[in-house]
């Protein structure tokens, strides 16, 4: 789960770039960690809504400087954004690093609630997969003491 949070963190901040793609999922153009779950159009927006909030949250901690370069990297190419995204990590300081896993952990718990039971078994084993495939060593899992607890987008 420590994953679902890291890969939201990341969202919420440096998905600036990924707004486009997060677009496209939503509308089912492109498949997302959501696609699957088949989420009724009212599950869809109260998650947006969610995340909408958490990006907001999330800029709030955040400085201005730390904002600017997000947003200056926003449409250099990916190299720019990892560059910035790797900036901006290092200068994140530990009380808002703090304050963004309490973000994290919030709005986890906020889009369990929108999903049903069946919902969440299906995200877990989702993200057990995800987990599987980083112990291999094989693209798409995150090692579990591998983090990006910030940030990473501001999408989705």
């Amino acid at each position: 789960m420590k994953t679902f949070a890291t890969v939201l963190a990341a969202i919420a901040v440096f998905g600036l770039a990924g707004v486009a793609q997060a677009e496209k999922v939503r509308e089912g153009k492109a498949k997302g960690k959501f696609a699957s779950l088949n989420l009724t159009a009212d599950q869809k927006a109260r998650i947006k809504e969610i995340r909408t909030d958490a990006r907001k949250q999330i800029k709030a901690v955040l400085t201005d400087e730390q904002l600017k370069k997000v947003t200056n990297a926003k449409g250099q190419g990916k190299d720019a954004r990892k560059a910035a995204h790797k900036e901006v990590k290092a200068s994140i300081t530990a009380d808002q690093k703090a304050k963004i896993r309490a973000i994290h952990k919030a709005t986890k718990e906020k889009i369990q609630a929108v999903l049903t039971a069946d919902q969440q078994n299906q995200l877990k084993q989702m993200h057990k997969a995800r987990e599987g495939k980083a112990k291999e060593g094989k693209p798409g899992g995150k090692k579990k003491n591998q983090t990006t607890s910030v940030p990473a987008g501001a999408g989705k």
